[in-house]
């Protein structure tokens, strides 16, 4: 959406092709993450964007058919939008997922599982840490700076250790669980959060909780 909107401001004229088009949700209201863009209706009214639905085909011509049956000539480029597939090829994807545990869930799901305590580390391998790998409905960037003190602070000792393997897959699978009652089952929301709720839970371990705690910490406890 936000590419569409910003290439209409220049393009005499752009096409948004969506899946699940339409007003009306495919699911129930907040169990999906939102995307908002405040211009976007208004490119739609002046024109200068038209959404369609999705594509049927490519032509070696430069024309685009879509499932409606309409047709678009004379495309200058096509962008492809359709998500993204966590993988980390230089890592065996047992690391990021134990095997056993991807058998739980389905196909679809699986695809973009993580399994890892804290969101950032993989119970067979605690001595690695996975930094803003999470989709928060706000900015990742608080939490990553959250994570990274976080693992400053359990190198230097400051928090607890990680407790034995079955205690973090058991915290882990209870983080899935209520993650899977708000959110509908999809490969893009296996990562999802609420923003200050995951920063709180971090904080409180390392003294910088957003809710209760002493501002002037957040600006003290550097990394």
């Amino acid at each position: 959406m936000d590419i569409s909107v910003e290439l209409s401001e220049s393009a005499s004229q752009v096409y948004m092709c969506v899946r699940r088009a339409g007003l009306e949700p495919k699911s129930e209201p907040s169990t999906s993450h939102p995307t908002m863009k405040t211009d976007f209706c208004e490119r739609i009214a002046t024109g200068t964007l038209i959404v369609k639905p999705n594509i049927a085909q490519l032509n070696e011509d430069g024309s685009i058919e879509f499932v409606d049956g309409t047709k678009i000539e004379d495309i200058d480029a096509v962008i492809y939008a359709t998500g993204y597939q966590i993988e980390f090829p230089f890592l065996d994807r047992d690391i990021v997922c134990d095997k056993e545990v991807m058998k739980e869930f389905d196909e679809e799901y699986r695809e973009n599982l993580v399994w890892l305590y804290k969101r950032m580390f993989p119970p067979k391998y605690p001595n690695i840490a996975f930094i803003g790998l999470a989709q928060l409905i706000g900015a990742v960037f608080p939490l990553s700076e959250m994570q990274a003190r976080y693992v400053t602070s359990l190198i230097n000792g400051y928090v607890p250790p990680h407790p034995p393997i079955p205690e973090m897959h058991k915290e882990i699978r209870k983080r899935q669980e209520n993650l899977q009652k708000i959110f509908y089952n999809a490969a893009r929301h296996t990562i999802e959060g609420y923003f200050y709720p995951e920063l709180d839970y971090l904080g409180k371990y390392i003294e910088m909780s957003f809710f209760g705690c002493d501002s002037r910490l957040m600006l003290n406890n550097l990394l």
